[in-house]
């Protein structure tokens, strides 16, 4: 295999894994500062974010197996690139899981904050174009046979490409809407306490956009370009 080929198919892979496992070491820090501050949250909350954790650990684990595999255990065989291992595909639906319940969490508190089940409604059909998309993916590697025949093709490139550019698109338009429902809770009547509280919660919220979008830019770069 020629050096060049390899810069776009285990470079991007490479890249996106290291710069993924960092963000799954902050996401661990900050999981374990969660458990350790906030015990009186709902079980449901503590379910909730141990699932979040478990679906990035094991997005990690899919991720490696498959770098492992290709740079490893088929050392020098060229054609494992172009048919990586099951375990990407795993990688790939357990990060379409992780991001759709991740954004169904904003979605119901948008409408808690809003009141408004349209506008939730409409923040989550933006979710699911992405994930409809990705399944669609699914669908065509079961019935084609392979990542060669179903995401290698031209269809599945371009249904692959679209995935990649709506997740944050709509990761962040979600976030927007979420910040904006916070700011018209705003009062300048409220305590300063209050506000610097609803202040918090929006850094919070529009700190976290740069970690969704690139959280998925570098998810699409572990995706080899077949």
């Amino acid at each position: 295999m020629a050096c060049s080929s390899l810069y776009t198919t285990l470079g991007p892979f490479e890249i996106g894994l290291a710069l993924s496992t960092l963000l799954l070491g902050i996401e661990t820090l900050q999981t374990f500062y969660y458990y350790r501050r906030y015990k009186r949250d709902s079980a449901q909350m503590k379910i909730f974010v141990g699932f979040v954790w478990i679906c990035g650990l094991l997005q990690s684990i899919f991720a490696w197996n498959a770098m492992f595999t290709m740079t490893i255990t088929f050392f020098g065989n060229p054609e494992h690139v172009a048919e990586p291992p099951v375990s990407m595909l795993y990688n790939i639906i357990d990060s379409t899981a992780l991001t759709l319940f991740v954004q169904a969490f904003f979605c119901l508190r948008i409408y808690r904050l809003s009141h408004s089940k349209p506008l939730a409604i409409f923040c989550f059909a933006l979710i699911l174009i992405p994930t409809g998309l990705y399944f669609w993916l699914f669908s065509m590697y079961y019935t084609r046979g392979g990542f060669a025949r179903s995401l290698g093709s031209a269809q599945g490139h371009k249904v692959m490409i679209a995935a990649a550019a709506l997740t944050p698109v709509s990761a962040c338009a979600v976030a927007g809407t979420l910040c904006w429902c916070l700011w018209r809770m705003k009062d300048p009547d409220q305590f300063r306490r209050t506000r610097s509280v609803v202040d918090r919660i929006m850094l919070w919220t529009v700190g976290a956009w740069p970690d969704v979008a690139w959280g998925h830019c570098s998810s699409a770069a572990k995706k080899p370009h077949w």
